[in-house]
């Protein structure tokens, strides 16, 4: 077990994940179909509806594996910079550091974030997907011996960000919670308002984030059954795509611009005053 195995992440490492131990068939017999959750998903969804595991699609499970842990750390990463950049907006008291979300700063966190997702797989193995127990994991399970696979394969690196993210962001957000309850009955008019908003949207968006870092860190400490395995898939699976629902229904300005980019028109309806004269 270590927290960092350096490699080169478009080089399988064929001594590592030797897979001679049977025949493909024999490996594809091992896998899991599942036909339901193999239209729903997309990239995984291939892997359910062929019962995959890392030694029946080695190339495809190397790379799909490194795809999944990237794209989860980017998401996770940028989640607590949103709620960094409601804390400092919400909370008087850390109204001083706003400007680390103004001009430039902003490509500052962009470029961070795309780094840290290309630069991880040089730092840590990949996660190929198991369809036996519906999730990417860190074991290729190309033995029957756990024990062993467990103590060489294992990088705590993944799960410390999990534990991390899901400590980061449940007191950024209980800050804001309590901030907003405290504050309810002082702050009045427009401003407040749409801090409100935005709070929702951030807050909506970042849920199902905190979630699946947490049922991840969870799988790791502790034994879980198979529905814990799938439904913790399935909120990281929607943590990345439920982003653009909740800024399409709730935010105005993002709606209508989408609308522009396919050319559809919003209406505005006149509203009609009636003035009564004592």
């Amino acid at each position: 077990m270590t927290v960092f195995h350096f490699n080169i992440p478009w080089i399988i490492n064929q001594s590592d994940y030797n897979c001679s131990s049977r025949s493909l068939s024999e490996w594809q017999g091992r896998g899991t179909v599942n036909y339901v959750q193999g239209v729903y998903l997309t990239v995984s969804g291939t892997f359910f509806v062929t019962g995959a595991v890392f030694c029946s699609s080695i190339s495809f499970g190397w790379f799909g594996g490194y795809l999944s842990t990237c794209l989860w750390v980017g998401a996770s990463f940028n989640c607590i910079i949103l709620a960094l950049n409601r804390v400092v907006e919400m909370i008087p008291s850390a109204n001083g550091f706003c400007f680390l979300f103004r001009g430039k700063w902003l490509f500052f966190w962009m470029l961070l974030s795309i780094a840290y997702m290309t630069t991880l797989p040089f730092f840590t193995r990949p996660y190929p997907f198991n369809s036996v127990i519906a999730t990417f994991t860190m074991l290729p399970v190309i033995s029957d011996d756990f024990a062993q696979e467990a103590s060489h394969f294992t990088t705590i690196f993944i799960p410390i960000h999990n534990v991390t993210v899901a400590v980061v962001m449940l007191t950024l957000y209980f800050l804001l919670c309590f901030n907003i309850v405290r504050m309810r009955r002082l702050a009045k008019g427009v401003n407040h308002k749409s801090q409100i908003q935005l709070f929702s949207q951030a807050f909506l968006i970042c849920t199902l984030t905190t979630m699946t870092a947490v049922l991840y860190s969870w799988m790791y400490f502790f034994s879980v059954s198979l529905i814990t395995t799938m439904v913790s898939h399935i909120f990281w699976q929607t943590s990345h795509g439920l982003h653009g629902i909740v800024y399409i229904c709730l935010n105005r300005r993002i709606r209508g611009e989408v609308l522009k980019m396919f050319h559809i028109k919003k209406h505005d309806y006149p509203m009609t005053v009636t003035l009564f004269h004592a």
